[in-house]
């Protein structure tokens, strides 16, 4: 579709879109090898999440969006943009598809066959739309601002309405139990035990249904900067559910809020016993 923004596409300026693309793409990936794989001091172990998701189709909408106001060389620098995005989006396609493998036991063969025929399908539905735009913008009947910002409206749409859905951030959250962190005091636990007392503790106290996430969280041990990246929050509104919190509860720390957690949990699993 960013080719179709230059209508009259010289055999060197495909070649310069198509290594700039190509470079963009390596960039990204290594970028997004870098994020998930070097150590960053204490902070917490790096995974794919959706704010890391909607971050790449955020770069891929910049591209869409810069490239009706550039042209020459600098469109192709637009197109070398989206491909950073596109790698950076395609390689956590199969990280994800991966995961469901592992986590829900799905049919290997069927995961990348669904995967790898949606990829498939859209670049037949691309190139089909590509001729479209090619042909309309040259009779006038549209403008390459037009596409552009409709192009961007869908991806801006994608990140803050599709990806926000609790089944697709289901899907991201790690494969093995959640464990409480070192410096918590939290111990293993089941996530079914958390989550009812979670659910009595909001009852109970009124918590709203972001605190009663933060709430859930906290008991599993994450840290503040882990629920902000879980939940796409800032840090200072993290900060500011886990106070409303503890006022609610008459508590003034996380760890008094785990011992409320644990002293619920602790009488049902004896009767189950």
């Amino acid at each position: 579709m960013l080719r179709a923004f230059s209508l009259e596409l010289t055999d060197a300026r495909v070649n310069e879109m198509g290594r700039l693309y190509l470079l963009g793409g390596v960039l990204g990936l290594t970028a997004l090898a870098a994020y998930l794989f070097l150590p960053l001091g204490k902070m917490e172990r790096r995974r794919i999440t959706l704010p890391l998701v909607r971050n790449v189709l955020i770069v891929m909408a910049v591209a869409f969006l810069l490239a009706p106001f550039l042209s020459g060389v600098s469109l192709s620098v637009s197109y070398g943009i989206f491909g950073a995005g596109f790698w950076c989006f395609r390689a956590i396609s199969w990280i994800l598809c991966l995961l469901i493998v592992v986590r829900f036991r799905y049919s290997p063969v069927r995961a990348i066959g669904v995967m790898d025929g949606a990829f498939a399908l859209s670049v037949v539905v691309s190139a089909q739309l590509n001729s479209w735009l090619v042909e309309t913008i040259k009779v006038g009947g549209t403008e390459l601002t037009t596409v552009s910002l409709i192009t961007v409206f869908v991806l801006m749409f994608i990140v803050v309405v599709v990806l926000n859905g609790k089944e697709t951030g289901s899907v991201l959250r790690e494969t093995v139990e959640d464990r409480g962190s070192p410096d918590t005091g939290m111990p293993s636990r089941g996530d079914g035990d958390i989550a009812s007392c979670i659910d009595e503790i909001t009852q109970e106290y009124d918590l709203t249904p972001r605190e009663a996430e933060v709430a859930l969280l906290l008991a599993k041990g994450r840290s503040l900067p882990f629920i902000q990246n879980e939940l796409y929050i800032s840090s200072g509104t993290a900060q500011t559910h886990a106070r409303h919190i503890y006022k609610k509860l008459d508590i003034h720390s996380r760890q008094e809020f785990l011992d409320i957690v644990e002293a619920r949990i602790a009488p049902n699993r004896e009767s189950l016993r």
